[in-house]
């Protein structure tokens, strides 16, 4: 699982370095060297010292046969051989007076491309005259030019896993393709400057007065992008990363990256590179601490720490502790590099010291090209100068690398050690040849090339001064050329060493198809390409849009940017970099249809039903392949082929606010989709009861309201009143709550209503439901006397059965009220005199009211009493006593006692005269009370003296 942030580039810090000045010197190259191995019995004898023979076999499976073919020459004994598979060579070691025979036997053997002198070459300390190299102190301190004395390096590959790499000047020409796993594409180019400086610390250009020099002057650079424009990546892309560089040719991988979180992935990808061969060098980081960093720190991993000019420890750089040796080598921390804008800077960190011994680890390999990977660690390990604890195993020391990895201890007069072809085979045109000569002990005088030509043609060129370049035209050939070169010194000695390349001066077939109109990514395609064909290059309105490199020859050609016509440029160029060039045009459509929606248009009070008919416009460049409408769940509805578009569709499974999606696709497979929202209606109505305010039984003014509901709105709402007078009344609304109003005036009874409701859509629902209305006053009817007195009970008289209260008011204010059967009402008229307006207000559920007025007379005062009689009386069996006695609630009794309390006489209707008989009593003075009391119970006491006569 990737590392979700990533493990970054080691911060190095670069500056830019003034030009200087550039001085000419000679350079050394390498001999092939091999530890040789007895694979063959010798019977032949010889008092000579041994030579070594370099074979070129053109199978590295002829080995085995050619050199039991030499050694099966009589004048020829094979001493030892060492293959070397990967090179298709093998080293064998003879006689010294039998070499000549040797070649000369080998030269014959149809399997045998070339013959050469393992040379060992010893010179001067090389100090090339690059401008920058004074400045370059980690070179010497690692002992680098010492080393160069024996190789400044060969076609060693070294995969940089970084931010990509730019093949600017000094590393130009050994830039191998390789591929960008941050963007996914073949262009590992630097974005960031990292890669490129890290590439430049391995293999600059040296002696070419430009710069700085590398470790490894001639060793190619495999790019892999891993680290993004902001120098960081994830473990996938660099686990992927290294497993690239093992499948395609990596001898060594430098990478100057890594981060604090260890990775099994990025374990298991070095584990790969170290099953393969591949030797795995990493900075240690610039965190100034002992804490591992990965993938430096895993085990396989050669982890490389910094180091200042006197193999201190700069203060930035990782480091071991006691308890924790991970850190395996230093290096110089500080290097002239050159950045991916051709600037030249002093590089500084970790991730300049891994590139160091990532350069002296290639120039092993192009010392002994057979050494394992096990071999070089052993070699850059085992010869580093001790610096302290602080590394396990001391500072990289190149000539010690070279001296412990490097058994060639044999030297040769003359050696050809190298025939470079430009270009590289096949090659075309004008062709340029570049031996590597040397010679020990005597002075090279000249070098021949004799080139025979695919039809036989012999080219015979000398050069008489190095570098012994020389050139040859291919032109109007192709096939194989073989190239013999013979170089000779002073001392007479002559050495030949050949070489076979394909000549191809014939473009590449290039057919291209293109159809007229193109959308998205569109692949072109070459039709039946050449076997040889190299890259494929797309050019679009004059712009270079991409390239392929490999089988199949397909771009995916991404169109999205591009509208309209456009004009195509295919280059098809072959190994030999001949090209053959296509043009195309095409139309490139990346739009759906125009669409417009053309019915029908409905406004926000409208709704439709049932079959509804869609009418669409749509025009597209390539044709229009359909029209489809289709709901909101993607299902499609109709579709149309032809224009006009017009698409029916069933409504009936709609109801409400609906989207419908219309939709047109082009012939290229384009789509344009355009939504409109219709209020569809398949529902009727549903009408309930009608409700009145105020609520049934109604009177007066009348508010009726049919319950009614619809998906869409009510359109209109009928209202029609069946009255039981036989006539009948309309009304009508067009919003909810669809109120009408009714002035019900001197109706009663039982309505019945019948409400016809259309929506919108045009649907109509009729119901009926009925209320009652009531306009007529309810019957108020009730009793009371007309003189009263304390509480009296008003009722009243047979009450209607719609009575909801009955109201007592008097003298026109409220005192009393009852909301229910028996409809009474308790009367006080304690406090209240003389006549009393009263009202009796009855009320019926409609709210019909009726009013009874009545005057009463409150009495609480007794009788006016006065006896009118003389006071002298006689006595006599019927004396007349006269009162004058009045009320006006009536007299209800007059009574007469003496002193003792007992009655003398009494009189209940008027003229109140009470007759006593007095004849009995004694003569004298007597006192009698007389009462009067009234009809409500008032009575009024006096009393009266009279003298008995």
């Amino acid at each position: 699982m990737s590392n979700p942030t990533g493990p970054p580039m080691f911060p190095a810090v670069k500056y830019r370095l003034p030009a200087a000045a550039t001085a000419v010197i000679a350079a050394a190259s390498l001999g092939l060297s091999a530890t040789a191995t007895p694979v063959l019995a010798a019977t032949k004898t010889s008092t000579s010292t041994a030579t070594e023979l370099i074979i070129g076999l053109r199978s590295a499976a002829q080995a085995t046969a050619t050199v039991r073919k030499l050694d099966a020459d009589p004048d020829v004994r094979v001493l030892a051989s060492d293959a070397a598979p990967e090179l298709k060579a093998v080293t064998v070691a003879v006689p010294a007076d039998q070499a000549a025979d040797a070649m000369a036997e080998l030269r014959a053997n149809p399997d045998v491309a070339y013959v050469e002198p393992n040379a060992v070459v010893q010179a001067d300390v090389i100090s090339p005259n690059d401008p920058l190299y004074s400045k370059q102190w980690g070179l010497t301190t690692a002992k680098v030019p010492p080393a160069w004395n024996v190789t400044t390096g060969s076609s060693v590959v070294v995969a940089v896993v970084d931010t990509g790499v730019t093949s600017v000047s000094d590393i130009a020409g050994r830039v191998l393709s390789g591929y960008d796993f941050v963007n996914n594409d073949a262009d590992p180019s630097d974005d960031e400057g990292h890669g490129t400086m890290v590439s430049s610390v391995i293999a600059a250009t040296g002696n070419n007065a430009t710069g700085g020099a590398g470790v490894c002057w001639k060793c190619q650079i495999l790019p892999v992008k891993v680290l993004g424009a902001d120098g960081s990546g994830t473990h996938d892309n660099i686990a992927k990363g290294i497993v690239y560089a093992v499948d395609h040719g990596a001898q060594i991988i430098n990478m100057s990256l890594g981060g604090a979180q260890d990775s099994q992935l990025l374990e298991t990808a070095v584990t790969y590179a170290d099953d393969h061969g591949v030797v795995v060098i990493a900075s240690a980081g610039n965190d100034g601490s002992t804490t591992r960093a990965y993938p430096a720190a895993i085990a396989t991993t050669i982890a490389v720490a910094g180091s200042t000019q006197t193999d201190g420890r700069y203060s930035w750089s990782n480091y071991n502790s006691s308890a924790d040796q991970w850190v395996d080598l230093a290096a110089p921390g500080s290097n002239i590099a050159e950045d991916q804008t051709g600037g030249f800077y002093s590089f500084d960190g970790t991730s300049s010291a891994a590139p160091v011994v990532s350069g002296v680890a290639a120039l092993a390999l192009s010392a002994n090209p057979a050494a394992t990977a096990a071999e070089v660690r052993s070699a850059l390990e085992s010869s580093a100068d001790a610096v302290g604890s602080w590394v396990a195993n001391g500072r990289v020391d190149a000539e010690g690398t070279i001296a412990a990895i490097s058994d060639n201890t044999q030297q040769q007069p003359l050696v050809i050690s190298d025939v470079a072809v430009s270009p590289k085979s096949p090659v075309k045109g004008t062709v340029t040849v570049t031996p590597t000569v040397t010679s020990n002990g005597g002075t090279v005088k000249s070098v021949k090339m004799a080139v025979t030509m695919p039809l036989g043609k012999t080219i015979n060129v000398t050069a008489a001064r190095a570098p012994w370049t020389m050139a040859f035209s291919s032109i109007g050939s192709t096939g194989t050329a073989t190239i013999v070169v013979t170089a000779s010194d002073t001392a007479g000695n002559t050495t030949t060493a050949s070489t076979a390349v394909t000549v191809d001066n014939t473009p590449p077939s290039a057919t291209v198809t293109m159809p007229s109109y193109v959308t998205g990514v569109t692949p072109i395609t070459l039709d039946a390409p050449s076997d040889d064909t190299a890259r494929m290059e797309v050019y679009v309105r004059g712009v270079k849009v991409g390239e392929v490199t490999t089988d199949p020859w397909t771009y995916e050609w991404d169109t999205t940017a591009v509208s309209g016509s456009a004009s195509l440029k295919i280059v098809v160029t072959d190994v030999a970099g001949n090209s053959t060039t296509v043009a195309r045009s095409t139309v490139v459509d990346n739009a759906g249809p125009k669409l417009t929606w053309n019915g029908p248009n409905i406004g926000a009070k409208t709704a439709l039903r049932g079959t509804v008919e869609i009418k669409a416009g749509a025009t597209d460049g390539t044709g229009v392949a359909a029209v489809d409408v289709l709901d909101a769940d993607g299902n499609v509805l109709g579709t149309d082929t032809a224009s006009p578009y017009s698409i029916a569709i069933d409504t009936t499974q709609f109801s409400g606010a609906t989207t419908l999606t219309l939709r047109a696709t082009d012939k290229l497979g384009l789509i344009s989709t355009l939504d409109k929202t219709l209020l569809l209606d398949n529902l009727a109505p549903v009408v309930g009861a009608v409700s009145t305010s105020p609520v049934a039984p109604a009177r007066g003014l009348i508010a009726i309201t049919p319950d009614i509901t619809d998906d869409t709105g009510i359109k209109t709402a009928k209202v029609v009143l069946a009255l039981p007078t036989g006539r009948s009344v309309q009304l009508t609304a067009t919003a909810a709550p669809y109120t009408v109003k009714w002035v019900s005036t001197g109706i009663t009874g039982e309505i019945s209503a019948t409400v016809t409701a259309t929506d919108f859509a045009g649907n109509v629902t009729t119901a009926t439901s009925s209320f009652a209305v009531d306009n007529t006053a309810p019957s108020a009817l009730w009793t009371l006397p007309t003189y009263v007195n304390g509480t009296q009970t008003i009722a009243l008289t047979s009450p209607s059965d719609d009575t909801a209260s009955m109201e007592l008011l008097v003298k026109g204010k409220s005192v009393a009220q009852t909301t229910s059967a028996p409809w009474s009402i308790d009367w006080d008229t304690t406090g209240l005199t003389g006549a009393v307006g009263l009202s009796i207000k009855t009320t019926d559920t409609a709210g019909n009211s009726f009013s009874v007025a009545k005057t009463v007379i409150v009495d609480y005062a007794g009788p006016r009493l006065a006896v009118t009689s003389n006071a002298k009386i006689a006595a006599a069996a019927n004396t007349q006593i006269k009162l004058s006695v009045s009320d006006l609630a009536g007299i209800a009794s007059v009574e007469m006692v003496d002193a003792n309390g007992q009655t003398l006489a009494t009189s209940g209707t008027g003229p109140y005269t009470l007759t006593v008989d007095t004849s009995a009593m004694a003569k004298g003075n007597v006192t009698w009370t007389v009462t009067a009391t009234d009809k409500l119970g008032n009575a009024t006491t006096i009393q009266k003296t009279f003298t008995i006569a």
